[in-house]
């Protein structure tokens, strides 16, 4: 048993929670929405990571689990600090939309001018991503190339789990912690030497030893589901001020629930140690 529906469960119970946030008058009707879209898109992904766990599809797993992580430091950094949320929420907005409008504009660009005319036609989708003269001037008039490498490097993953780490938010130490991971599943997602040798190196195992650690991922994954949104909800409610009885009352109440995620960790642990040391 992996708990994935317990945690879903546990998961729809804290979302009422989210509703203070949601009606604050601390945001703008647009900031309101476009933080709602974070969450919704973090909450999507994370219906999907439970949904292949229970399909015992662990490795597939990593990969959305992969978008909740991102989505939820993009959420977390955004928030990191009431001071500095109009400037951060700007530049989230509207200067990467801009930056990556230029990008865009670049890439097609360099694609339609390594085709023939008669195939270029034919790409309309690329034809409108280029941008008139002007607009290409403003943008980089406006972002300078050091400029816009700075801006996209203070929004990469590594700064803002940095920037984050660093903050003042509650837990914020425990995201150095949930970085193995994001590794992983970045690693599968990529498809690289790691990430095909570890699922071939599980199915080598010995069928108790493979079962207690494919129980024990997708508690470690299905656990990460529950703590990233636990993460969420806590920042957002900080953040407008609004009462934390309820958030720490559904925490209580979800322990005895979600222990056996602990144990199938303790399980795979126990196996593993008597497998080395016997």
């Amino acid at each position: 048993m992996h708990y994935s529906n317990e945690v879903a469960i546990a998961i729809g119970e804290l979302l009422p929670l989210f509703r203070p946030f949601a009606q604050s008058d601390r945001f703008t009707s647009e900031q309101s929405f476009i933080l709602g879209q974070i969450s919704g898109a973090c909450l999507r992904a994370t219906d999907a990571t439970l949904i292949l766990l229970e399909q015992e599809r662990i490795w597939e797993s990593e990969i959305t689990l992969r978008t909740v992580t991102e989505g939820t430091v993009k959420m977390l950094f955004l928030l990191s600090s009431p001071d500095l949320f109009a400037d951060k929420y700007s530049e989230f907005t509207e200067t990467l939309p801009d930056i990556a409008e230029l990008r865009s504009h670049e890439r097609a660009k360099e694609l339609l001018a390594s085709l023939s005319k008669g195939a270029a036609a034919d790409l309309e989708f690329h034809q409108k991503l280029i941008i008139s003269a002007e607009r290409e001037k403003e943008l980089r008039d406006r972002y300078p190339r050091l400029l816009r490498q700075q801006i996209e490097q203070r929004w990469s993953f590594s700064e803002m789990i940095n920037a984050i780490s660093k903050s003042s938010l509650v837990a914020s130490d425990l995201f150095k912690s949930l970085l193995y991971g994001y590794w992983t599943s970045s690693q599968v997602a990529h498809v690289s030497f790691e990430g095909i040798m570890m699922p071939t190196e599980r199915e080598s195992r010995e069928p108790r030893q493979k079962l207690a650690v494919n129980l024990a991922h997708s508690a470690r994954v299905a656990s990460d589901c529950y703590i990233y949104c636990i993460m969420r909800l806590h920042t957002a409610i900080k953040f407008v001020g609004a009462d934390l009885s309820d958030f720490r009352s559904a925490i209580e109440a979800h322990k005895s629930r979600l222990q056996g995620l602990q144990n199938l960790y303790l399980a795979w642990r126990d196996t593993e140690l008597a497998e080395n040391f016997s």
